[in-house]
């Protein structure tokens, strides 16, 4: 969420994910929306030693992505944008780089979380998971991790056929509204549904700090 930090201790998502890697027999992790390559470290540091394929489309934080997966024979590192259309778009770019969007944040969550907010905008290339080259990606069991700041299921619209290769899906899913015309908690369990996942792990990841009240949760999906 936007601002969950990334340097977090063991979570009981954490312990689930390691034990769904291992029962689904995962064996290559896309990383979408890697920012600085974060999440991809954590699951090293948790003992995943299959392959990571990573997108950001930000170039600072593409830099720091790249330069992490060169030392990480495993890992490769690309710098694009994954959505339901190909060609070039402009994505906002937030205070924190991880808060980055293609929607406008809500007010409401600025006052909540003043790292989220907008400083710039910038031009990157967006293409469609269907559509990106096989060889890119190892053959075996997926995971698909998806944090796009409220264009998860824009992603999702883009990967129809890349779906029935992935055995588990993670996603960010927001119970209040953070981007404007983002689909809501409820909407992408009903649309990961319509794909053939279920949710088998949840846990909350942000909450406002004056109210206590849960804005996110991140969530891991299985095939039914």
């Amino acid at each position: 969420c936007p601002v969950m930090s990334h340097q977090v201790p063991m979570s009981t998502l954490d312990a689930d994910r390691t034990r769904l890697l291992a029962e689904h027999h995962i064996d290559l992790i896309v990383d979408v929306g890697a920012n600085a390559g974060q999440y991809a470290q954590r699951r090293r540091k948790e003992g995943y030693v299959g392959a990571i394929v990573s997108f950001e489309p930000l170039r600072a934080a593409f830099t720091e992505l790249r330069d992490a997966a060169s030392r990480d024979p495993r890992w490769s590192a690309h710098n694009l944008a994954l959505g339901d259309a190909a060609g070039p778009r402009v994505i906002n770019v937030a205070a924190n780089s991880y808060s980055s969007s293609f929607l406008q944040v809500l007010p409401a969550h600025m006052d909540a979380a003043p790292a989220a907010a907008f400083c710039g905008r910038e031009e990157v290339e967006m293409q469609m998971l269907d559509a990106l080259p096989h060889a890119w990606f190892a053959p075996g069991a997926r995971l698909l991790k998806i944090d796009a700041q409220g264009f998860e299921a824009t992603v999702l619209h883009g990967a129809r056929q890349f779906l029935d290769a992935v055995a588990l899906v993670e996603l960010e899913l927001s119970i209040l509204p953070i981007y404007e015309g983002q689909e809501l908690a409820h909407e992408m369990l009903a649309l990961m549904r319509e794909r053939g996942f279920c949710p088998v792990a949840l846990e909350a990841s942000y909450s406002h700090p004056v109210t206590g009240e849960i804005q996110c949760v991140d969530a891991i999906f299985a095939r039914m």
